[in-house]
């Protein structure tokens, strides 16, 4: 393979490990950023569970309500936080499988394109 083919390859394969690495960095920042919202919402609906479950009481205690009304409220208000956490521990494993997973293909696709550049370099040292 002549010379200047050679370093045009390399040259080829060089832009295509700095794309692959650009878009790496994208992917990752705006996983980061999925995860980070998707955080920001479960401990904002957690929040939003207390206050509603704080002014059940409140309403309850200012109505005079039986004692069972308020084990009543406080269940719902369990059932609804372990509900809205089973779904967030759910989707949360499923995003960090889809990270993983496309990590796992990116580490590949880099060792792929290193091995071709090794190829091209070891043509011309001639082995």
């Amino acid at each position: 393979m002549k010379e200047e083919k050679q370093d045009e390859l390399k040259r080829k394969i060089k832009l295509k490990q700095e794309e692959l690495e650009d878009e790496y960095y994208a992917k990752r920042k705006e996983f980061s950023e999925k995860l980070d919202l998707f955080s920001q919402t479960n401990h904002d609906l957690s929040q939003m569970y207390n206050e509603l479950n704080f002014n059940a009481h409140q309403a309850l205690k200012e109505m005079q309500s039986e004692p069972e009304y308020f084990t009543s409220a406080e269940q719902i208000n369990q059932q609804l936080q372990s509900m809205n956490y089973e779904v967030y521990q759910t989707k949360r494993r499923k995003l960090l499988n889809e990270w993983e997973e496309y990590e796992e293909d990116y580490r590949k696709q880099k060792r792929n394109l290193e091995d071709d550049l090794d190829s091209i370099r070891r043509m011309k040292d001639g082995y």
